[in-house]
């Protein structure tokens, strides 16, 4: 057979980037639709390996619902749960851990082939096996934050879950920065940046994780439940219970009305930002670059700030709450997108070796 070219080389190189991006979204979904159905508590052990087994009969499904049965959420919330409705949630959480530990199989075998073949450097093997050690700790931090629901109380800490949603979208956020670098080649923007340009766009990017923090924390504490109605919080702007806690600070991390009014807030703050970066680049830096990663951002933003009104104003649907999950993912991608070609980073030749 005919020795492969450098170009279809990169191209297999990226395909698993790609699949490895999609598969850290699917995980996403399905976590968020595990959460969302409350059907993460449902497995009340993590056994890394022999977990990936289903129980197979009759008698081993009334094992792991006898023992599901000695959990604060069987004994406050789904006592009367029958053991088809256990299945349900059981299922849930098995696919999301499958599906979690899977990636790992699709990081490894493609990362040893490419490597011993010679197709990527040393160093961008190195630099990309740290996705596959974030992804041992994301499933750590999983199991860490599902231990929250197993004690006390029948859900999880807001904090461990904002933590386990953050990292799997830094996760996202490291392989998808590797596959722009792997396929665009941009040469340096000549022209120099504003500072004001380059200001706005780092308070942006840092608004955005903090948005991304306090959707957790919205999510976690079921916050989305209450003041069902938009732009007001019932008949205020600022709801009177918000500051109820003491002292004062603790409120924007516990208080479910100072949550939401955070995560109202902070999303009228970044509207602000990408209105004011589009009216710097059309006054002062109107480099073609960046009209078409612009352009995706403001989509991109306004899709995800309907989809969050429309999510709170019908009291959080299964389905728009889900989606509004995956508008972060979208958001955040074309953030990511944005700063890549704002940068003017380039695809270095040397990343991949380059005999035919």
């Amino acid at each position: 057979p005919m020795p492969l070219t450098s170009d279809r080389k990169k191209l297999y190189v990226s395909l698993w980037l790609m699949a490895l991006c999609a598969q850290v979204i699917l995980i996403l979904v399905v976590g968020g639709l595990t959460r969302l159905t409350h059907s993460g508590l449902s497995m009340v052990n993590w056994q890394p390996l022999i977990g990936i087994i289903p129980p197979l009969n009759e008698k081993e499904w009334l094992d792991v619902f006898r023992l599901y049965q000695n959990f604060p959420q069987f004994q406050l919330v789904n006592h009367k749960m029958s053991l088809l409705e256990f299945k349900e949630i059981f299922l849930w959480e098995y696919a999301h851990r499958v599906l979690a530990r899977s990636v790992g199989i699709l990081f490894l075998l493609p990362w040893l082939f490419f490597w011993l073949k010679g197709w990527i450097t040393s160093r961008f093997a190195a630099i990309s096996f740290i996705g596959f050690v974030l992804g041992g700790l994301q499933g750590l931090l999983g199991w860490f934050m599902v231990q929250s629901g197993l004690v006390f109380r029948p859900s999880v800490s807001h904090f461990r879950l904002a933590a386990h949603f953050s990292l799997a979208l830094f996760i996202f956020s490291f392989f998808f920065w590797l596959l722009l670098k792997q396929n665009t080649s941009l040469p340096k923007i000549k022209a120099r940046r504003p500072l004001s340009l380059s200001l706005l766009t780092g308070s942006l990017f840092t608004f955005l994780v903090l948005q991304i923090v306090y959707g957790a924390f919205v999510a976690g504490l079921k916050a989305g439940k209450i003041y069902n109605t938009f732009p007001k919080m019932a008949h205020h702007w600022f709801p009177p219970e918000a500051l109820a806690l003491s002292p004062s600070w603790i409120n924007f991390f516990e208080n479910w009305a100072a949550i939401q009014f955070s995560h109202r807030t902070l999303a009228w703050i970044i509207i602000a930002h990408v209105i004011s970066i589009a009216i710097l680049w059309h006054k002062k830096f109107r480099h073609i670059r960046l009209q078409k990663p612009l352009s995706w951002l403001i989509f991109a933003l306004a899709t995800q700030f309907y989809l969050g009104v429309f999510t709170l104003i019908n009291k959080v649907p299964i389905a728009l709450a889900s989606l509004h999950q995956l508008g972060a993912v979208f958001l955040l991608s074309t953030m990511i997108y944005f700063v890549f070609c704002y940068l003017g980073s380039t695809a270095q030749s040397s990343e991949l070796n380059q005999e035919p």
